[in-house]
């Protein structure tokens, strides 16, 4: 494991958290796979819609076979496991499933009778990189598993053990049976690939699971919470936890205080004779920790609220696990070698630019000569803190509660501020003139309000504070009504100051273009396009249905949309060509930015397999980067899935949370990290909750914060450009957002698409 630099008080390289197979030591066991036969395939076509509940039938009778595909006749077959389970076991829970079935009686008769027990059969399989990607990542996860859960295995100085289990990401383990508190520790296993590379990376990340420690009642209409149940009474052996869901009895329209397993999945272990191993559902949720040995209860904020033990593990106890880890699975998994700093900048200054006050001619070039401020408000403490926000933005003269109607003359734009009472709303006409429109409202967490206003030609936003007259200095107020004012502000597309110009290194100040895909119900999307011009302060907006307009018209013209496609990668790709092609015309260089998880489905050229170098492809062939003078394109991808690892640096001082440009393996990667943001400042880096750190006790409630990777893929560069520049410029470019102080997780570009999605249905 990495340790401090002799004499080194800064973080000259950070510590992530992936393993790589070694090549000189491969994987040996062989593994079993079970696919449908052809007959079973056509037999269960009728009921394949509902398989969700066959899968999770699995989790809970035969944890040990892991789901690796979703298709009766996928490639990579329906079930992994390490070890031949019964087939007898397989076949049972397959019929239990089918008679549950809402369907005719003959239908089912007849479906049950085509399943023959003796066409199913395993077949081996060895793990080689060429098989499916979700075999692969299967049998990584449950070799790892295996290795960590072995009978006299446990993490030292804690006595930790671990069981193999289900989590989000796939094979995982927890700490079992959980006695060190209402708690144990979470190991998520991911299987990733990189561009440019076909090799699997492991991220492993180091969690918790909090339990419920007391009576709460799980929300109706989510199936939740989850159970995990230990392998007592297990039809065969395994080491693996089951998995079951809880959720709450619904009766004639009101929901009961009573909970119940998940029924779909309740009824098939009803005919199996395994329901009774899940015990009492009503019994686990009212005594959780009396049964916490054999049934233990995930925490949810919707059933219990607050927790006796905060989320997640500090740096220190992430550096004891993967230290152990790493010494458990070497030689055929290794620790990568530590990421290098990578010291420069190419825009410095950049942060001071996303703050100050915006000069009335750069308000007037945005909006035209009138802005129009409409504050719903009935709080005269909280009238003050939005009012002396936008004294503080826009520099006009310092307003009162007691202004409920003025106009402040800025010479080249006028500012009107109302001070109106919500049941105006309803009465409110059509804006004539660029509008913000500020509320005091319960509804804070909808989006549909703010949608209503949006189509009468308002950008809106909507505040939950509780008015306290007698505490006008109320500092939870004053955050709130002061950071809605700033989102209001940026979504009018306005910027106190210019980006800062580019260091001579860069040897050119782009354009920045990003393209965003925004998800509607009903499998809908909008492609849209923001193009930003070297400034910072000209923000235009484009969609397939809607030509390129200003930012604070578009946010409006979106809202109003009532016809969106459907998913269509050819229109993605004709989308992306035509902006790219205007971006390149308009501009002599242009970076164009991306989000993997956001955009790959639909342009498929940015995924990780068929990423190519300064090439692109919008759908109609490849071509390389040079035909587009000028274009650059960045890839951002971010910890969805636990696609980026988790991290720490280490110097003279201890653990810590570094900031800065990382170099990855790959020559065109890097990694992005950033401060801790305001909202954490109580959490630490030094508590833990496993071993005494710095002669201090086991602390369970301190918060911990863990900053996120961005992994930043140079994907196509000019001729002599270096990618590390480019990959600086888009580190630099997370800290450009408008009116914040903080570091958003996405560059400012990329953003832009996240606060417009609230304008959407």
């Amino acid at each position: 494991m990495p340790r401090p630099t002799e004499g080194s008080s800064r973080y000259n390289s950070l510590v992530v958290s992936v393993l790589r197979l070694d090549p000189n030591s491969p994987i040996t066991h062989q593994y079993h796979l079970l696919s449908f036969p052809p007959k079973w395939q056509e037999a269960l076509q009728w009921a394949w819609k509902d398989h969700d509940t066959l899968n999770q039938a699995i989790e809970v009778v035969l944890p040990d076979c892991v789901v690796v595909g979703r298709g009766l006749a996928a490639e990579e077959g329906w079930l992994l496991a390490r070890d031949p389970v019964d087939l007898n076991a397989v076949h049972q829970v397959v019929i239990a499933w089918v008679a549950a079935r809402n369907a005719p009686a003959e239908r089912v008769r007849s479906t049950i009778a085509e399943l023959d027990r003796r066409d199913l059969a395993w077949s081996p399989v060895d793990i080689r990189e060429d098989i499916p990607f979700t075999m692969l990542r299967a049998a990584i996860q449950m070799e790892i598993a295996h290795a960590l859960s072995r009978p006299g295995t446990s993490a030292p100085s804690t006595g930790l053990t671990f069981r193999p289990c289900l989590t989000t990401t796939g094979v995982g383990l927890l700490s079992w049976p959980p006695d060190q508190g209402p708690f144990s520790v979470r190991i998520d296993i991911a299987v990733h690939t990189r561009p440019f590379t076909k090799e699997p990376f492991v991220h492993l990340r180091f969690a918790t699971t909090r339990w419920q420690y007391r009576a709460g009642w799980p929300t109706y209409g989510r199936v939740t919470p989850i159970a995990y149940l230990a392998p007592v009474g297990s039809p065969h052996q395994t080491s693996y936890l089951g998995r079951a869901r809880l959720e709450k009895i619904f009766h004639a329209g009101s929901v009961t205080n009573r909970a119940r397993w998940h029924k779909p999945v309740a009824d098939v272990l009803a005919r199996l004779g395994q329901l009774g191993r899940l015990l009492d559902a009503q019994d686990v949720i009212e005594h959780p920790v009396e049964h916490q040995a054999s049934v233990a209860v995930a925490h949810t904020k919707r059933s219990i609220g607050w927790h006796p033990v905060s989320d997640g593990l500090s740096g220190g106890d992430r550096h004891h696990l993967l230290s152990w880890v790493a010494g458990q699975l070497s030689p055929r998994l290794r620790l990568v070698d530590s990421l290098p700093r990578q010291r420069l900048s190419v825009r410095r200054g950049t942060r001071q630019s996303r703050n100050g006050t915006v000069t009335p001619e750069a308000l007037r070039a945005t909006l035209g000569p009138r802005l129009d401020i409409e504050l719903f408000i009935g709080s005269d403490a909280n009238t003050e803190h939005a009012l002396n926000r936008l004294t503080e933005r826009l520099g006009i003269r310092q307003l009162g509660p007691g202004d409920l109607d003025t106009s402040v003359d800025l010479g080249p734009i006028s500012v009107h501020v109302r001070r109106l009472d919500t049941s105006q709303l309803a009465e409110l006409d059509q804006a004539a003139n660029p509008t913000i429109t500020l509320i005091e409202s319960s509804w804070s967490r909808s989006s549909q309000p703010v949608r209503d206003l949006a189509i009468s030609g308002r950008i809106a936003r909507l505040v939950d504070a509780t008015p306290r007259e007698s505490a006008p200095n109320d500092h939870h107020n004053r955050a709130r009504f002061s950071s809605a004012v700033d989102d209001l502000l940026r979504q009018l597309g306005i910027r106190p100051l210019d980006l800062p110009q580019p260091a001579a290194l860069l040897n050119c100040n782009p354009a920045l273009l990003s393209i965003w895909i925004a998800r509607i119900p009903r499998k809908r999307f909008v492609p849209i396009a923001f193009l930003a011009d070297p400034s910072g302060r000209r923000v235009q907006v484009r969609t397939p249905q809607m030509h390129w307009q200003p930012l604070h018209t578009a946010v409006l013209a979106i809202a109003r949309q009532q016809d969106f496609p459907r998913a269509d990668s050819a229109l993605t790709g004709s989308f992306i060509d035509e902006v790219v092609a205007h971006a390149v015309a308009e501009y002599p260089d242009t970076l164009l930015l991306t989000h993997a998880q956001n955009l790959r489905s639909h342009w498929t050229a940015i995924q990780n397999s068929t990423l190519l170098a300064d090439t692109v492809d919008f759908g109609t062939g490849l071509r390389p980067v040079g035909s587009l003078p000028g274009l650059r394109h960045v890839r951002v991808r971010t910890d969805e899935r636990a696609e980026t690892p988790q991290y720490y640096g280490i110097n003279l001082n201890g653990i810590g949370q570094p900031t800065g440009l990382w170099s990855l393996s790959e020559p065109r990667l890097f990694g992005s990290t950033s401060n801790k943001p305001a909202t954490h400042t109580a959490a630490v880096t030094r508590s833990s909750k496993l071993i005494p750190v710095d002669n201090r006790e086991i602390d369970l409630r301190r918060e911990v914060w863990n900053g996120q990777l961005v992994e930043l893929v140079v994907a196509s560069l000019q001729e002599d450009d270096k990618p590390a520049h480019w990959a600086a410029l888009t580190h630099e470019l997370r800290d450009a957002t408008p009116f914040t102080t903080w570091t958003t997780t996405l560059p400012w570009p990329l953003n832009l698409g996240l606060e417009i999605e609230r304008y959407l249905p």
